[in-house]
């Protein structure tokens, strides 16, 4: 067995245990009145339940683990066991913990990480289990299996997008959508579950009342390179549009474009990177990376989900819906282990999913938004005129500064986003 049995919960450096200081450069955090935190062993039992079998990942809140329920009622059943890190938990990761649990609690979908067990109260360590999904991360399988097809691309955001209205529908925003928190459960057939409800937006009421503040007013969460701009900016009022953002996002990652931006830092030194004409994300369009026309369904729809402004990107109800028709179109059927549009769509059957043609994203139209001094938006087209994808485009109204950088919408008060120092 390693020395290293032990860490730094700052930057996750393994450590023996008697170090002073973490001996990583940049991060030298002193070692915690109460020592360093300690990885669990294969073999050991945490909270007389869960025997711990290895440890999956670790993140800023905890250590991931895949354990044994030990339990009389579910013995025998593997779980995701995340753990809050010994040193930290308290405050603000307890109190996000207590909030992933209850998340989950109200979730029940096929595309969303099944809930099993929560401790946040009672001396710790504090945990939530989740069902362990076999088959790793997104980011793990584009990294080690390189981009997906077109019909993989279109079939994950289908399903991605029925999870998320899924929780939107119960009022819960995730607010950090990105490769390394989707779960590829299957590849044949693809079946992909969202986890890691940490930092999602929840409605306060009797189930769930945060016991100390999660969040500081104009303070970002995320993570920057899938956040959408209000995101961004700060903005206290970030909805399910968001979630719409990050899925255009990862989905052109996930299919092998070229990175839309890496960082926060790189966002303030060069604005004019991100934004196109103050309305959409500045990207390569797939079908132009691969000089393949097929790719151009998905660019489009990639093109609305990345607006610039909530308002004009469609509901995650209407993202599934379209991309499910886009797969019948190139003759290929939705996964059939992937759940039946539930939320808002129109009637159909397992063998007979609903009509809903690629041009219905364009029928969406969100509510005008006019900018201080700007023309009103021209009209969308005539219900006669062809329509595509694109068929309308809120780019007419003029949303961004000389540079590209976002200004305040009306109403919304001045943006507080501001870069690192």
């Amino acid at each position: 067995m390693s020395d290293l049995q032990h860490y730094c919960s700052a930057c996750l450096t393994s450590l023996v245990g008697a170090e002073g200081r973490c001996p990583r450069a940049g991060c030298e955090r002193p070692r915690p009145r109460g020592g360093w935190p300690r990885f669990f062993a294969p073999g050991e039992v945490v909270g007389e339940r869960y025997s711990i079998r290895g440890k999956l990942g670790a993140g800023g809140a905890g250590v991931t683990y895949r354990a044994v329920d030990l339990g009389a009622a579910h013995a025998g059943r593997v779980v995701a066991l995340k753990v809050l890190h010994q040193d930290r938990a308290h405050g603000v990761l307890r109190e996000r913990l207590r909030l992933e649990g209850q998340v989950l609690r109200r979730l029940d979908h096929p595309h969303v990480v099944a809930f099993r067990d929560l401790r946040v109260d009672g001396p710790p360590p504090y945990w939530v289990a989740t069902d362990w999904v076999p088959g790793g991360t997104l980011d793990r399988r584009v990294r080690y299996g390189g981009p997906l097809g077109l019909d993989d691309a279109l079939e994950l955001g289908r399903q991605l997008a029925l999870g998320l209205a899924h929780a939107h529908a119960a009022g819960i925003v995730h607010r950090d959508l990105k490769p390394a928190n989707v779960l590829i459960q299957s590849f044949e057939p693809l079946h992909a579950r969202i986890v890691d409800y940490g930092i999602a937006r929840a409605p306060r009421d009797a189930d769930y009342a945060p016991r100390a503040p999660l969040t500081v007013l104009g303070g970002f969460v995320g993570t920057p390179e899938y956040a959408a701009p209000e995101q961004l900016r700060g903005e206290a009022d970030v909805g399910p549009a968001a979630d719409v953002f990050a899925l255009g996002v990862l989905l052109h990652d996930a299919a092998g474009g070229a990175p839309i931006r890496t960082s926060l830092r790189q966002v303030a030194l060069d604005p004019d990177r991100l934004y196109d004409e103050g309305t959409r994300v500045r990207r390569e369009p797939l079908s132009a990376r691969f000089g393949d026309g097929a790719w151009e369904v998905l660019d489009e729809a990639i093109g609305l989900l990345v607006a610039l402004d909530p308002r004009h990107r469609p509901t995650a109800t209407r993202v599934a819906e379209v991309f499910a028709q886009a797969r019948i179109a190139r003759g290929s059927a939705p996964s059939p282990v992937a759940a039946p549009l539930e939320i808002g769509a129109p009637a159909g059957t397992a063998d007979r999913p609903p009509e809903v043609r690629v041009a219905d994203l364009a029928r969406w139209r969100p509510a005008p938004l006019t900018a201080p001094g700007a023309a009103p938006p021209r009209p969308p087209p005539a219900p006669d005129a062809p329509a595509t994808l694109l068929g309308w485009r809120p780019t007419e109204v003029e949303l961004g500064g000389g540079n590209g950088r976002p200004e305040p919408l009306p109403g919304r008060g001045p943006a507080r986003w501001r870069p690192p120092r």
